[in-house]
């Protein structure tokens, strides 16, 4: 009687162990759910950064979820998105931010409650933040110096164009643009304005920037959006053959304007990469198969009319093709 109780009590503790190691390897292998949250969703860079990450998720089976605010500079609607992701208890948020400092709480808030937080592109003023990848964007306002520099030949009446000034990327754009600039006593920086990511409202404020300053001969700007917008305003009032424009990304109106010499150079970054490697970064973090580890740096390339049909270029301007 005892011995049978006793193999009944050891049948059941068996069963309560396979039953729990089961449950176990479950929730290890289950499929993990993904947030995705980037300054937007209308841009040719958000939309190929999406891609990468559409790409990586069937990859690695993840459950994506993406979205974004309608303007690149609502981060209280980027906030939200932040909150019901946390609300929902995903297993990590991938995060291109708005603002440096606006985000932090909650990416702060997430982490600690276990939630994986990835930042692409544009970075968070928090220790909490497991991963990062995106550009080199000090050294990608290095590179945008050093083209118009040869461009102008060094004497050159330069205005800056640049973006939301709480925006991280575009700031340290700036930083190496102006540190390299510094360098050159024949280069000047005329004027300095911040805009929105809007391309009509950047080709508003350049054509009356320009109007104010006639001496300006050469621009540079950061971002797809404001690109385009000073790409506009130059041509608008004939003056694409007078002065330099240095620009960023890919949009195919963009690269119209480079082949047209509207634009003289672009730099051109990898969002498709970032997304990519933002959610595999997710996926690793988020099973266990390894730690956080240093930014993932993707590249840029400096992109003119003479070297635009280059296979390397095309594959950055061109990447779905």
């Amino acid at each position: 009687m005892k011995q049978s109780r006793k193999r009944l009590i050891l049948l059941v503790l068996s069963l309560v162990a396979m039953t729990c190691g089961l449950g176990c390897t479950d929730r290890k292998n289950e499929r993990k759910e993904v947030a995705m949250i980037t300054k937007s969703t209308n841009s040719s860079f958000f939309k190929s950064m999406y891609a990468g990450a559409k790409s990586a998720a069937a990859e690695f089976n993840v459950e994506l979820q993406y979205e974004g605010p309608q303007h690149e500079e609502d981060f209280e609607m980027q906030n939200v998105m932040i909150k019901n992701a946390i609300d929902r208890e995903v297993d990590a948020i991938i995060i291109s931010a708005i603002d440096y400092n606006q985000s932090v709480e909650l990416l702060d808030k997430a982490a600690d409650s276990g939630i994986k937080v990835v930042v692409v592109d544009s970075d968070v003023n928090s220790d909490k933040v497991s991963q990062r990848s995106g550009t080199d964007n000090y050294a990608a306002g290095q590179q945008a110096a050093e083209i118009l520099l040869k461009k102008g030949e060094g004497n050159l009446r330069i205005a800056v164009v640049n973006f939301d000034e709480n925006t991280e990327n575009g700031q340290e754009r700036e930083k190496g643009f102006l540190d390299t600039i510094i360098k050159e006593p024949g280069a000047i920086i005329e004027k300095r304005i911040k805009v929105p990511s809007d391309r009509v409202e950047t080709k508003e404020r350049t054509i009356e920037m320009l109007k104010e300053n006639p001496n300006i001969d050469a621009i540079v700007t950061f971002n797809e959006w404001t690109t385009l917008g000073v790409g506009d305003a130059v041509k608008e009032i004939g003056q694409q053959t007078d002065i330099a424009v240095v620009g960023f990304d890919n949009h195919i109106a963009a690269i119209e304007m480079l082949e047209a010499g509207t634009i003289d150079a672009l730099i051109v970054q990898n969002p498709f990469a970032m997304g990519y490697l933002g959610v595999k970064s997710a996926w690793e973090l988020s099973t266990g198969n390894r730690g956080a580890s240093e930014k993932k740096v993707t590249e840029t390339v400096t992109v003119t009319e003479e070297n635009m049909f280059d296979s390397k270029c095309q594959k950055l301007l061109f990447p779905f093709e």
